[in-house]
């Protein structure tokens, strides 16, 4: 099964030296909020995939999916998931060129049931890869069949970045300037490919069925 939810998670929380040690034992933690912080991102990643990246979207679409049989009745329904989608953003009022993607899905934190570091290990349960591959696949037909409201999205986080950075420099804060939208995806590809090389999984190329899906959502 492709974890790449899961892997974009664990590479993330490393890059920022996560897990560290807590206790006599030497036991390795990680922070709730920044655990919750870094599922968010994961979120947005996946739908930036599927609004700059779609070719590649609907190939990581494919191997998440290459047990199913594409010309049988267990083929996934994206169109009718796209739909229930949307439905539920309607439902619920969300403006979505303007709404975060990590905010358009309801994934339970971990800062909502306790402040407590949680063990490192919880990123090998098998329920949550369950949860962050499926929130993943999501988040990905979002940025697949919402382009331009992504694309909308983080062109106003660059512009909110940019109108606040006097006040962030007077503070004393130094901030990293913010990827261009093209610059998003390209890094954004990038984590794929580099999950591509260390485990050696070649991402299957597509069944015309699922093209054909991809072709009337997107």
């Amino acid at each position: 099964m492709a974890i790449y939810g899961t892997y974009y998670v664990d590479g993330l929380l490393r890059a920022a030296k996560w897990p560290r040690k807590q206790g006599i034992m030497g036991k390795e933690v990680i922070d709730v909020t920044v655990l919750d912080a870094t599922i968010d991102q994961m979120i947005d990643w996946a739908a930036g995939i599927g609004a700059g990246k779609p070719k590649l979207a609907v190939m990581i679409l494919a191997s998440l999916y290459n047990d199913r049989d594409w010309d049988s009745d267990d083929a996934p329904n994206f169109e009718m998931f796209v739909e229930s989608q949307n439905e539920d953003f309607t439902k619920r009022g969300l403006d979505l060129g303007t709404t975060p993607p990590h905010d358009l899905f309801e994934v339970s934190r971990f800062g909502a049931h306790s402040k407590k570091p949680v063990p490192y290990q919880v990123l090998s349960d098998p329920k949550l890869r369950e949860i962050l591959e499926t929130t993943f696949a999501g988040a990905l037909l979002f940025g697949l069949s919402h382009s331009d409201e992504f694309e909308s999205w983080y062109e106003n986080q660059l512009v909110e970045f940019n109108s606040n950075r006097a006040t962030y420099e007077k503070a004393g804060l130094e901030m990293d300037d913010l990827p261009t939208l093209q610059d998003y995806y390209s890094n954004a590809e990038d984590v794929i490919n580099l999950y591509v090389q260390e485990t050696g999984k070649e991402l299957p190329m597509p069944k015309p069925k699922l093209l054909d899906m991809v072709k009337r959502i997107r």
